[in-house]
This record gives structure tokens, C-alpha cells and sequence, in this order.
């Protein structure tokens, strides 16, 4: 019989599908072409360009001015267009 650690343990493993538990021969020798045939640039550009989107999304919410707390939540439109774009964005992420 098999402890529950044991079980929870293979049943998360199974959830993985991007390895079922082992690189094969295949992919490894396709990431050695890869590495191989990247240029720098390539490389350079990915690592710049990837957190772009992020960040975009970060300045865009941020950008909105909100008005004094002390004038309460219900004077405050700007906070409720930034909680509604940002759990927009929240749930296309998720999804």
C-alpha cells in the first residue's frame, strides 16, 4: 500500500505533460541544432522583448491617475476602470 505522499507525488507527475519524466534523445539533440543555429541577435531579442508585453500592461494600468482616497471609493472612477482592466488581464492569462 502507498502512502499518501507517494500517491500525491504521482499523481502531480502525471499532471506534467511538458516531460513525462525524461528528456528523450530527440529533443535533446534538437536543442543542440537550436543552440547551433540561433544567431546572437535572435537570442539578444528575446531576452529584451519577452517581459515588453508585461510591462506594457503594468504602465497602462498604472497610468491612470487616482483621485484622493479620502474622497472615498465611489468618487474614485479611475480605481474601478483600473480593478476591472486588471482583472481582465488576470483572466486572459489564467485561461
Amino acid at each position: 500500500m502507498h502512502s499518501w505522499h507517494e500517491r500525491l507525488s504521482k499523481r502531480w507527475e502525471s499532471t506534467q505533460v511538458e516531460l513525462n519524466g525524461s528528456y528523450s534523445s530527440e529533443r535533446v539533440s534538437d536543442l543542440a541544432q537550436y543552440s547551433r543555429e540561433i544567431s546572437w541577435f535572435h537570442v539578444i531579442a528575446v531576452i529584451f522583448l519577452t517581459p515588453l508585453p508585461c510591462l506594457l500592461v503594468t504602465v497602462v494600468i498604472d497610468a491612470l491617475p487616482l483621485a484622493d482616497p479620502s474622497e472615498g471609493i465611489f468618487a474614485n472612477a479611475a480605481f474601478w476602470v483600473r480593478e476591472y482592466y486588471t482583472f481582465l488581464v488576470i483572466t486572459f492569462l489564467a485561461t
